[in-house]
């Protein structure tokens, strides 16, 4: 690894990688990414990470640091209060966790969705399941853009909430559009436009093409 440079193992159409890599592009912090999956490179990641997860970031030294929250809570305490993502201080702090919060519970029932629909076979589908993780996708969603009525989306600065805002977007629109049709939602639709302008995404790459 060169001198200086982190290593982030992670696939972009992972939300949870893509996340690390805008907000490593935001900070402005030099690294390498490997395009892995556990999926398709489960002995590689598996060297990185025991349970065989990504993202992870190796650092420096060699070592690693596994799932999303840890590695953006590293990067945080690495660039310092003044130009974390994560407000030191509430009422702003307690803001964006609540939007995070949101956005990564959305980020996880997409994902299970996914798997009961695209990769479960058709017969072993679960309609209950379906239904439910699509209701729960959608009341969340509803409840965002209620709550995302300020320039950015827990206020006046760009912060880590309009980072997994962002990310979630367009992992449900694109791996579950008809739960996340343009026009539906024109407050997330107006976020998502101003994020998808900023050079931080894209540097980061959709990862669906």
């Amino acid at each position: 690894m060169e001198d200086g440079k982190l290593i982030l193992v992670g696939w972009n159409r992972s939300p949870y990688a893509r996340r690390v890599a805008v907000s490593l592009n935001y900070y402005g912090i030099s690294y390498e990414q490997r395009h892995q999956t556990a999926w398709e490179h489960f002995d590689e990641v598996k060297e990185i990470n025991p349970i065989v997860k990504v993202p992870a970031l190796i650092i420096e030294d060699g070592s690693f640091i596994t799932e999303s929250y840890a590695i953006l809570d590293y990067l945080d305490c690495r660039v310092g209060p003044e130009l974390s993502l994560m407000p030191p201080s509430s009422p702003l702090r307690d803001e964006v966790r609540r939007i995070v919060a949101i956005a990564t519970s959305v980020i996880d029932k997409g994902r299970e969705l996914r798997y009961e629909v695209h990769l479960r076979p058709e017969e072993h589908c679960h309609q209950p399941f379906v239904d439910r993780w699509s209701a729960q996708i959608t009341n969340a969603i509803s409840a965002l853009e209620d709550m995302i009525t300020k320039p950015f989306a827990a206020g006046e600065k760009f912060t880590q909430a309009d980072v997994t805002l962002g990310v979630m977007y367009d992992m449900i629109q694109n791996m579950h559009p008809e739960l996340l049709t343009v026009g539906s939602y024109p407050g997330l639709d107006l976020k998502a436009a101003k994020y998808h302008s900023m050079k931080e995404f894209q540097q980061a790459g959709l990862g669906y093409d």
